[in-house]
């Protein structure tokens, strides 16, 4: 019997590490090496492929001379950049943070969007830890007449839990047209159809700006989350915790609905002023501060500030995004998305390729130093303390079939 351990590890050394991924291991998977057929011994085919394989990528000298074969799939200019080229199996539906719930599109929004808190990339079992945030969140505890309680709390007297969230003051959304001012106002929010006609996607407008996050940008996507337009897939489960999640909703939701209504417009050229309405829950302190009380005690409810349902939503963007013109052109939130993260959407090709590039306004963050078990593999602490991200560029190509992505990783895509 052949253990394919072997083989596995010589694969990864031809291979880019994926930094948000776990290291990929292949345990038990054995082929018989030999078998008698008729009285004589013969190779699996399945195993000669896969030995032949294995001679091609060893008499390659190194990564970089491969790049000059003849049927290498890059230019030379391509080689000597930092990219990682990877694979997604069917085309994103949907890239709003608040509606998504695919794996495929999370993989792309993930590198975009950054939630309150992330699970640390080493420990196990899983633990959390801020990622947009100072330090964990502040928990108290409250009792059904609202007073504080302290000490050890039985569970049964506890009326309300309250978070208090505080961020980080260098986090920056990615350069977009939506946060370029004008005067009072913003430049690109009322433009007309035959102003930028030609614009095919954002980084066509003459001007891109930034901004810092602020609180308000968390509470404006649970506030997205709470209008029915949006159709959240997630707003049932957390209206059960919330607190005046579900009358917030329902305000804002009949009140859109009566605006849609008077201007005979459609929810994806309408922009609604959520800002103007609160939920009595949510409250921001300042630009760096808010708090969020649910209904008694959930620990769980941490646990969901790590997914992109809970990302930042600038309401610029929102605004931005909500013009006609742009509707038409497909260029929306849906499409288009506008994050703090390492990386942005530069391209967006669903039916072929989506293509990231490093967010020049990234934040300083960093690869772990600690955390692994004892067991763990230690060259994940290789690249401890370096600065992230690690590549300057990913493309996801679209393989729906695992032969030709097989076929193409021979070739060297």
């Amino acid at each position: 019997m052949l253990d394919i351990g072997l083989l596995s590890k010589l694969l990864k050394l031809f291979s880019l590490k994926h930094l948000w991924s776990k290291t990929l291991e292949i345990k038990s998977l054995r082929y018989p090496l030999i078998e008698s057929k008729n009285g004589l011994p013969f190779l699996h085919v399945s195993l000669l492929i896969l030995l032949l394989s294995l001679i091609v990528f060893l008499i390659l000298p190194n990564s970089a001379q491969a790049a000059n074969n003849w049927n290498s799939p890059y230019t030379n200019t391509d080689k000597d950049r930092q990219v990682l080229y990877t694979s997604f199996s069917s085309p994103p539906k949907h890239l709003d943070p608040v509606v998504s719930y695919n794996s495929n599109e999370w993989s792309i929004l993930g590198q975009i969007y950054e939630p309150p808190l992330q699970y640390h990339y080493l420990k196990q079992p899983y633990e959390l830890e801020p990622l947009t945030l100072k330090k964990l969140p502040t928990i108290r505890y409250f009792d059904k007449s609202n007073n504080e309680l302290s000490g050890l709390v039985d569970e049964d007297e506890i009326g309300f839990t309250e978070y208090l969230f505080e961020l980080k003051t260098d986090v920056r959304f990615q350069p977009h047209p939506a946060f370029v001012k004008s005067g009072n106002g913003f430049k690109y929010h009322n433009l007309e159809d035959g102003d930028l006609k030609s614009i095919k996607n954002i980084f066509e407008f003459p001007e891109l700006a930034t901004r810092t996050l602020k609180a308000e940008d968390y509470v404006y996507a649970i506030k997205r989350m709470a209008l029915r337009q949006n159709h959240s897939p997630i707003y049932d489960s957390m209206k059960k915790y919330i607190v005046g999640l579900e009358s917030f909703s329902k305000k804002v939701t009949a009140a859109f609905s009566e605006q849609l209504k008077e201007s005979n417009r459609n929810s994806k050229s309408s922009y609604f002023p959520l800002n103007n309405y609160q939920i009595s829950g949510i409250e921001v302190l300042d630009d760096t501060r808010f708090k969020i009380r649910i209904k008694g005690r959930y620990p769980q409810f941490l646990y969901w500030l790590t997914m992109n349902f809970f990302a930042p939503i600038p309401w610029e963007a929102d605004k931005f995004y909500k013009q006609q013109w742009l509707v038409e052109k497909n260029i929306t939130l849906d499409t288009t998305p506008v994050g703090t993260g390492p990386y942005y959407l530069a391209e967006n090709n669903p039916n072929r390729r989506m293509r990231l590039l490093a967010n020049p306004n990234y934040h300083n963050a960093f690869y772990p130093i600690d955390g692994l078990t004892e067991n763990a593999d230690q060259s994940l602490l290789d690249d401890a303390g370096k600065q992230l991200p690690f590549v300057q560029e990913v493309v996801f190509s679209l393989e729906k079939e695992s032969v030709p992505l097989w076929n193409k990783f021979l070739q060297g895509y």
